[in-house]
């Protein structure tokens, strides 16, 4: 009896740190993401623009995670759920980057929080996982929050504007297509999905 009360005060102290855990990782994403258009438009104005900027950075960062994930190729081999996390992950970032740089930032980040209604379509598509009210709750949240943003005086369809507007809502799309392909690659260790 007394094991099992030991036990299962490490196991309510392990939920408790990753609970932690989690919530400063989300928390950090969203500081990051929410931020890292300044630096790319510094490095705009220095003369460092369009996809070089982020082959530059993301080339530094893939570099830094080889110390942290040295061992992130053990058991890797070709697999079609690996190509679809790096072409979705390249494009919601190279997406991302190119629209903050050059395009009014609100809007871009606005267009790109849209992901959950992406994640919500793609997770019943890709996994079969069907629509709760909690889901049709966010599409129709997404679907509102979009309207307000793009509609104008004048406009009978709510659409994005330009070139950074069309690039937002890609990136959110690549994001929301990135989420689901992880869930679906489960069998992939979270090093090498980050690494790819």
């Amino acid at each position: 009896m007394a094991e099992r009360q030991v036990v299962g005060r490490a196991d309510v102290g392990n939920t408790a740190r990753e609970r932690h855990t989690a919530i400063v990782a989300l928390v950090a994403g969203a500081l990051i993401w929410g931020l890292i258009w300044y630096p790319y438009r510094i490095l705009r104005d220095a003369g460092i623009d369009g996809i070089l900027a982020p082959t530059i950075t993301y080339a530094m960062a893939f570099v830094f995670g080889l110390a942290f994930f040295r061992r992130w190729r053990t058991g890797l081999t070709f697999s079609w759920p690996l190509v679809g996390l790096a072409l979705a992950a390249s494009g919601c970032n190279l997406g991302y980057v190119l629209a903050t740089m050059n395009g009014v930032v609100v809007r871009v980040l606005l267009l790109f929080y849209l992901a959950p209604l992406w994640t919500v379509f793609l997770a019943h598509v890709l996994l079969g996982e069907r629509l709760n009210r909690f889901g049709a709750f966010v599409v129709l949240l997404s679907l509102c929050g979009a309207a307000t943003i793009l509609w104008q005086p004048g406009m009978t369809v709510p659409l994005p504007r330009g070139k950074a507007d069309w690039l937002g809502l890609g990136a959110g799309f690549s994001f929301a297509l990135f989420n689901v392909l992880s869930r679906y690659a489960h069998d992939v260790s979270i090093e090498t999905k980050s690494m790819v």
